[in-house]
């Protein structure tokens, strides 16, 4: 990759994530024009896979108007280069708990066993090391399903602050009900919980009260493993 120029199928992947993340979130394109201060048509031509030579300070407003994980993206373009990464994160891998200011050792928790794992005396066997800018209880959740796709699937990691209990409408989470976990989007309806899923091919999930609804964690990001 030189110059910032990608391949034609890099650039329709990335045209379809950024796509469904907008519309996922019922923004039109002139919206988040306005919000991010990109131009329409390049933003069109983002969209449509048809712009080759991408500005990274566009990608990343894009990556945080819609909540996607910028290292994600720089990866998968060739911006940044894995290995080099990987080697950073890898040297810190021994440390027991936050080496500085930034880089901490995250535990991670199999969802379909969350509780038994989470609530073992033993301590987590599996755990990555991420720089996260102070932020403390964060926790890693291993992906099982493809319930949303495309912005997350099987094979990933996704990261939950398990002190943010509090989240907003369209907020990712992590929530217990009926005594089951799951990560889903999240809508308040009246006295109603609604989670719903990116993947339309799974059905949202309706709870109150009296479903034992409990929000766990609000999403932070997710790593590929």
């Amino acid at each position: 990759m030189q110059n910032f120029l990608i391949d034609i199928n890099k650039a329709q992947e990335l045209g379809l994530l950024l796509r469904k993340s907008r519309e996922m979130r019922s923004l039109t394109i002139t919206s988040v024009s306005k919000k991010t201060k990109i131009n329409i048509a390049d933003l069109s031509r983002l969209e449509t896979g048809q712009k080759l030579r991408i500005n990274p300070f566009h990608i990343s407003k894009l990556c945080d108007l819609y909540e996607i994980p910028l290292l994600d993206i720089y990866l998968d373009l060739g911006y940044l280069d894995e290995n080099s990464l990987t080697n950073y994160y890898s040297k810190f891998s021994s440390k027991e708990q936050k080496i500085d200011n930034t880089i901490h050792k995250i535990s991670i928790f199999n969802l379909n066993s969350f509780e038994k794992e989470y609530y073992s005396t033993e301590p987590s066997k599996e755990y990555i090391v991420l720089p996260l800018n102070n932020q403390k209880n964060i926790n890693a959740i291993k992906i099982e399903n493809d319930s949303m796709a495309p912005l997350f699937n099987k094979n990933n990691l996704v990261l939950f602050n398990f002190d943010e209990i509090k989240i907003s409408d369209n907020d990712i989470g992590f929530f217990k009900i009926n005594g089951r976990y799951s990560i889903g989007r999240y809508y308040l309806n009246g006295t109603f919980s609604i989670i719903s899923y990116d993947n339309k091919n799974y059905s949202p999930i309706v709870a109150n009260k009296k479903s034992g609804f409990m929000i766990i964690g609000k999403y932070k990001g997710h790593v590929s493993i």
